[in-house]
């Protein structure tokens, strides 16, 4: 829900899920252990505690997603750990050595 609600409507996802998971209360220890709040974080094929982290402190900058229950929770936390997070997101998802990926990969990644 995190990583997918920084890149589609808000309106979609919550079509997707049925359920706006950044609004509900039981949710926010699994989202602060996933953004490395707390001692033990779930589930590692959902990405990278500073992954998590700045997908959280990027939503709290659209407007759809700011107000959100946990946005408001969470952020404020996360932004003494991650000062520069708008660069930090930028670089993120930056397409760095793209050059061992195979051309037809390589070229859908840049396209």
């Amino acid at each position: 829900f995190l990583a997918l609600a920084n890149f589609m409507p808000k309106d979609r996802l919550l079509a997707i899920f049925g359920a706006n998971m950044l609004a509900d209360e039981t949710q926010r220890d699994g989202f602060a252990e996933l953004c490395g709040l707390r001692e033990f974080k779930p589930f590692e094929c959902v990405g990278e505690i500073e992954e998590s982290a700045l997908l959280l402190l990027n939503l709290a900058e659209q407007p759809e997603w700011r107000n959100e229950h946990l946005v408001q929770q969470l952020v404020p936390d996360l932004t003494n750990h991650y000062p520069n997070s708008r660069t930090d997101y930028a670089e993120l998802f930056t397409l760095k050595d793209a050059e061992t990926l195979p051309t037809l990969y390589r070229e859908l990644l840049r396209a």
